[in-house]
């Protein structure tokens, strides 16, 4: 396979922002309500306008003609394909979508700058750094509607969503490791079952020392894909370090969005969601050890 180049990257990442527009545009067309339909319109349009940036602006980085196509599937950077079938959507829901569509981008920007130096690298981290200050911006209205009682979203709901994002995430890597043929990566997709569990169970305890009211019986949002990466499903014949590459992956959606739900609460339900980022970041960081621990090695 070619090393990707800084012209064809450039052409994906406008894909992909096409691709957002997309998908925002059609969540837009399945809602009756006016507020959630106006803000997805909005997002069409954020959208369409940042991929014009990244042309406008790449084109003059890289001094040539982008090529025609995208090499990649470029719809899976800033879209939840899960929720695309969704019908009326509420605005709490609407946002938290959003929040996790931009974050998402902005992890993917900021693992491809690494790819190249210089300039490219600069400006798609740039581009990283502009899908979170969109995020920031959605967070700062599902802030304000949590400050001001108009929101779903109470401490206590995140955490029954949070418990089913670790459960989810343990079913995920279960379906992984009975598909793995390779016995080192099903051991280690196995140990990452039993993980999740205990994280469930330990997010379970913790949030009934938080003052959380009462904690619902069910998510009140499709949880799965917060913690499972968009190269799922991965092949079958998994190798160990395609496992922990997922694994990494994972993790690391997972801080992302819990520090992002930190931020729309105060006091102790801030801290407590901030302390479950934190834990995501530990794994993230021993999977990420370990991971080039192995490719040093090889």
């Amino acid at each position: 396979m070619s090393p990707l180049t800084p012209s064809q990257a450039l052409r994906n990442a406008i894909a992909a922002e096409a691709a957002a527009a997309r998908f925002y545009e059609t969540l837009a067309s399945r809602s009756s309500d006016p507020e959630v339909r106006s803000f997805f319109e909005t997002m069409v349009r954020v959208e369409a306008e940042h991929g014009r940036e990244i042309e406008h602006l790449g084109s003059k980085i890289v001094g040539q003609v982008l090529p025609a196509f995208a090499t990649t599937d470029a719809s899976g950077v800033e879209t939840l394909p899960a929720w695309k079938s969704a019908e009326n959507l509420g605005f709490d829901e609407a946002l938290h979508v959003a929040v996790m569509c931009e974050h998402q981008a902005a992890m993917h920007y900021a693992d491809l700058a690494e790819l190249f130096d210089g300039e490219v690298r600069e400006f798609f981290r740039a581009v990283s750094a502009s899908e979170s200050q969109h995020g920031s911006m959605i967070e700062g209205v599902l802030r304000e509607r949590i400050r001001t009682g108009q929101s779903t979203f109470t401490i206590g709901q995140v955490v029954r969503n949070l418990i089913e994002i670790e459960r989810a995430a343990a079913r995920f890597y279960g379906a992984l490791a009975k598909r793995c043929l390779n016995p080192r990566a099903k051991s280690f997709l196995q140990g990452m079952v039993e993980v999740e569990e205990l994280h469930a169970a330990q997010i379970e305890a913790l949030g009934r020392d938080v003052e959380t009211g009462e904690i619902p019986e069910h998510a009140n949002l499709e949880v799965k894909d917060v913690e499972m990466p968009p190269s799922w499903p991965a092949p079958i014949h998994l190798r160990l370090e395609t496992s922990l590459a997922l694994a990494l992956e994972a993790e690391r959606r997972a801080g992302r969005y819990y520090r992002a739900l930190s931020r729309c609460f105060s006091r102790q339900a801030a801290d407590f969601l901030e302390h479950m980022a934190e834990t995501e970041d530990d794994h993230a960081r021993s999977i990420e050890d370990l991971l080039t621990r192995m490719r040093a090695d090889a």
